[in-house]
């Protein structure tokens, strides 16, 4: 397996990396066909030897370790008998489906591959359909849209008149353990009929394309509400000439913007293939227009595209081709196609800093900004010394200038505490507040201070005002950032520890801890725990910060549920919990709330889940208090995240207006995240308006492949200006890799 980095500036050649070798042994051997990548990173594929049979295996590769360089291989099935297989494809869950042709031994089957449970390490193999061999050639190709239905395309036994069918599997409805299958199209015994590629847009929409000459592109809508029929139309035909269509290279694939691109190989000697592109009809049209972008076999540049392509953020298209390349006929090769510039409607994304390593990794957190403009930020790595970093950044005095970036302090890792998660906070006086999620004087983590200078000096002053410790009435771990009260008082959370946690080597649910100020006349900074987590309906690993309403009480999220904290009454010394909202949590992704919540002039909250909503690619959610006479909060769902983004992480924020902003860290036009905004509906009972702020990777060279330098994985909270400038952090892209400092503008 092998990776193509693009040239570094001033170069032309792009840099391969071999990402892992394969022996040919237990661990597979002749890798085929496409790969898929997931929401981690890792990437699974299909080899066609090897294995404990022999006979070929499903693999993982699994990206290095923080430190490490070397990627991880890990078998995932065993074929026992020869087989050939379609690209695998992977749903919200992380869970596997691949089309397998046994060679007749046992005829065409659809499996399902799901994650080790919690405790487990062999994925589960299911069989969700079986196609009888006597009917079915095989597989041609396989998709699936955002609700975890899986569409198929495949040839049948009457392959010299090129019929075939397209097929929907669905999967069990509630209580129920089988797939409901549907052929939604049956091409009959036609001369252009066998579909040998399928893609699906947003809206559920089917395109296909059909092998022998002349060809066909075609699109299946899906029935009206109460109707069962697909609406089949032709939206091109190929010119009919000597060409076979029908060789394996055929591949199509759609933009965000509607287009099709697609490859079309030949098992002739009339043509080396072709790329083309099928762009919709212009307003007032109503036929899609055909482009050829490319014709294989002239020079050195290939012959026979193979496999399927993929389209980066500037709309460029990568492919493979069988054959051809400067060694000859023989030995293929990997090629790039690049689109005319064009001009885009997205907003403007402004990179205001781009991190090198030494001056921090990773940033992350919510920014701050002072009355003069200047931000505040933390990076969880880097530094001077590896630890992570606080910074601050300080605005050009003239537009057309870059930003100033100054490292105020680099974590040692030793007692000042090591990786800072979450921001800083600041107090009238200028400090900075903040924690660390490792470090301090008993490795657990720390809350710290900084002082900015005194007069005539330049160096910032750390003080650390408390070290975790792994005990039955401290906490460890704090991944959020801190909130202050009027008196002083510091609350956060601890992702573990707590009561909870002892004896070792028990890990804990985690806790809320308060800081209060020392004394008149003390120096020493007093902790004590208000709530142990007990890891059941109350939730476990808190790490967002905390709010506040007026009466004192604080709201929080934990990995599955979002509580609040009345204080004591008169007399009492224990904070009262109460479990608002809990959703149900999986071994194999997480689902549960995200960040921290904000809160409105009503009181209802406001926050997002990582994993859950109707497509389990996360959501937006409110909660509303409890009506007179009523007892519990009312959950509902906002906007749920399907192919427009996809695991939102840092805290919703709000503009004067009440329009919610946040980020998703993955998904977007170009798989590297994005910025959103949801306006409220101008009656109550409507749907919130949801609008793409910003897509990152935009100008990425690469695609879905590297991150862009504009940035990659935003998972940090936005701050909004007086001018409704948005600013954030990601952890990825930038010049190096090592995230960015961004500011969008309407």
């Amino acid at each position: 397996m092998f990776k193509l980095s693009p040239p570094a500036s001033g170069h032309t050649v792009w840099k391969e990396t071999v990402l892992y070798s394969f022996q040919g042994s237990n661990d597979g051997g002749i890798p085929q066909g496409a790969l898929v990548e997931d929401f981690s990173g890792a990437l699974y594929g299909t080899t066609s030897s090897g294995g404990a049979y022999g006979a070929g295996t499903i693999f993982k590769l699994t990206p290095p370790s923080p430190g490490s360089t070397a990627w991880t291989e890990s078998v995932l099935y065993n074929f026992v008998v020869p087989s050939v297989v379609t690209k695998p494809v992977i749903d919200a869950n992380g869970a596997l489906y691949i089309g397998v042709d046994t060679a007749k031994h046992s005829g065409n089957e659809l499996w399902k591959l799901t994650p080790p449970a919690q405790a487990q390490k062999a994925w589960v193999r299911t069989i969700i359909h079986e196609f009888p061999y006597d009917q079915y050639d095989g597989f041609k190709d396989l998709v699936a849209d955002g609700s975890g239905a899986i569409y198929g395309a495949m040839s049948t036994n009457g392959r010299q008149l090129g019929n075939g069918v397209i097929f929907k599997l669905s999967p069990p409805a509630a209580g129920q353990t089988a797939w409901s299958y549907l052929v939604i199209h049956s091409n009959g015994a036609t001369a252009n009929s066998s579909p040998v590629a399928l893609a699906v847009d947003v809206s559920g929409n089917l395109y296909g394309m059909t092998a022998f000459s002349p060809g066909n592109i075609f699109k299946l809508a899906p029935p009206p509400s109460g109707q069962t029929a697909w609406t089949y139309s032709s939206l091109y035909s190929f010119p009919a000439t000597p060409v076979d269509y029908l060789s394996g290279g055929a591949s199509l694939i759609i933009s965000p913007s509607g287009t099709l691109y697609g490859t079309i190989s030949s098992e002739t000697t009339h043509s080396a293939g072709r790329a083309f592109m099928l762009s919709p009809p212009a307003s007032g049209q109503t036929g899609w227009t055909e482009t050829d972008l490319h014709e294989f076999g002239v020079g050195k540049d290939g012959v026979n595209p193979s496999g399927k392509l993929i389209i980066d953020s500037k709309g460029a298209l990568y492919g493979m081709t069988q054959k051809g390349g400067h060694n000859g006929i023989a030995d293929g090769t990997i090629f790039k196609l690049t689109p005319p510039a064009k001009g885009s409607t997205l907003w403007a994304e402004n990179l205001l800093y781009s991190f090198q390593g030494n001056d921090g990794i990773q940033p992350n957190g919510t920014l701050i900004a002072d009355a003069d403009g200047n931000l505040y930020g933390t990076a969880a790595q880097g530094g001077a010394y590896g630890f992570g970093v606080v910074f601050k950044m300080t605005p050009p005095a003239t537009a057309t200038k870059p930003w100033t970036t100054t490292t105020i302090y680099s974590f040692t890792g030793e007692e000042d505490g090591s990786r800072p998660l979450a921001g800083v906070i600041a107090d009238k006086s200028g400090a900075l507040y903040g924690t660390t999620y490792a470090g301090g004087q008993n490795g657990y983590g720390t809350v710290f201070q900084l002082t900015p200078p005194g007069s005539g000096e330049t160096a910032w002053t750390e003080t650390v005002l408390h070290s975790f410790q792994y005990n039955e009435s401290d906490g460890t771990g704090p991944a959020g950032a801190l909130l202050a009260d009027a008196n002083g008082n510091f609350y956060g959370t601890t992702m573990n520890g707590g009561i909870y946690a002892y004896p070792p080597p028990t890990p804990g649910f985690g806790t809320v801890f308060k800081l209060n100020p020392p004394s008149i006349g003390q120096t020493t900074w007093t902790e004590t725990v208000i709530y142990n987590f007990q890891g059941n309906a109350d939730g476990s690993a808190p790490s967002g910060a905390l709010i506040a309403d007026a009466g004192g009480s604080l709201y929080g999220t934990t990995g599955g549920s979002v509580f609040m904290l009345t204080p004591p009454a008169t007399g009492q010394t224990s904070w009262a919990e109460t479990t608002l909202y809990s959703v149900a949590t999986t071994a194999n992704y997480p689902v549960g709330p995200s960040g921290s919540l904000i809160k409105d002039a009503n009181g209802a909250l406001y926050g997002v889940t990582q994993g859950s909503g109707a497509f389990y690619l996360g959501k937006v959610f409110k909660l509303t208090p409890p009506s007179f006479g009523q007892e519990y909060w009312v959950e509902s769902d906002i906007y749920d995240f399907s192919t427009d983004g996809a695991d939102p992480v840092g805290s919703l924020v709000a503009d004067s207006s009440g329009a919610l902003y946040g980020t998703t860290s993955s998904g977007g036009y170009f798989s590297d995240g994005m910025v959103f905004k949801l306006t409220a509906p101008a009656t109550s009972g409507a749907s919130w308006n949801f609008s793409v702020v910003y897509c990152f990777g935009r100008n990425n060279s690469v695609g879905n492949n590297e991150a862009g330098p504009d940035g990659a994985v935003p998972e940090s909270t936005l701050l909004i200006d007086k001018t409704g400038a948005l600013y954030g952090t990601t952890l990825l892209g930038g010049i190096v890799g090592s995230g960015t400092v961004f500011k969008v503008t309407q």
